[in-house]
């Protein structure tokens, strides 16, 4: 519990993180706290009876709105105030109250940090939202692939043709790809496992796929190079090649 005399009023103000001025009714500074004169670039001395505007490159309060609250017995605060001070700029949130003394109490305080708070706050919600929306549609699209590659597979046990069930076998390839695909939508990200690939086998699922929407007189003619190596990828973007 602490004891002893307690601090006076300018060693309280002097204490403050936040930049602390006193002024009069034509912003003439009367007092600065030592963040104050960080922010400001002046010493105590240099500050003392020099308008606040003339201190500054820019500001951007509107000093005749803050005065109309200040007359009506209000307080009058504005969560984005910007000067500008040996070209730098700073963004602040500045809150004014009449004393009884007569003066003005400006109290500023860096919006840097709360704004970046509150961008990280608001991309994060956005995150959020993004991702449920992405995990609802994902099990919106996987309920039907089960039937579809069920029917399929029921499809090709009933085809009088044995050759017919090539379309049945790409519905059910397909269908796989699109359940992956789903699956990685709804659990963590992973890079993929690593595979080497021939080329040619990514080239004739290609082909099997656009064949089936070709017309009758139009053929495809294949003509690999046998010495091509294989290619290191992964199955996720083999699968995107197809």
């Amino acid at each position: 519990m602490a004891t002893g005399t307690l601090p006076d009023a300018g060693q309280i103000l002097n204490s403050l993180i936040n930049s602390i001025l006193l002024v009069d009714d034509d912003l003439a500074v009367h007092f600065a706290n030592p963040a104050a004169q960080q922010l400001l670039a002046q010493s105590s001395r240099k500050l003392f009876g020099t308008p606040l505007p003339e201190l500054l490159s820019y500001f951007s309060l509107n000093i005749g709105l803050m005065q109309e609250s200040l007359q009506a017995g209000q307080g009058f605060t504005d969560n984005e105030v910007t000067l500008v001070i040996d070209g730098r700029s700073h963004i602040l949130s500045l809150t004014a109250q009449r004393l009884p003394e007569g003066f003005i109490l400006l109290e500023m305080a860096p919006m840097d940090n709360q704004r970046r708070l509150s961008q990280e706050q608001l991309q994060h919600a956005q995150q959020v939202a993004a991702r449920d929306l992405v995990r609802g549609l994902a099990h919106e699209i996987k309920n039907p692939l089960g039937g579809l590659r069920g029917a399929a597979q029921l499809l090709s046990k009933a085809l009088p043709d044995p050759a017919l069930t090539e379309y049945t076998k790409v519905i059910i390839e397909q269908a796989d790809r699109l359940r992956n695909l789903v699956d990685r939508l709804l659990g963590p990200q992973h890079p993929g496992m690593h595979v080497t690939e021939s080329i040619h086998k990514v080239a004739e699922r290609v082909v099997k796929l656009v064949s089936m929407e070709l017309p009758d007189n139009v053929k495809l003619i294949r003509d690999y190079d046998p010495s091509l190596p294989e290619l290191p990828t992964t199955r996720i973007k083999l699968n995107r090649c197809c």
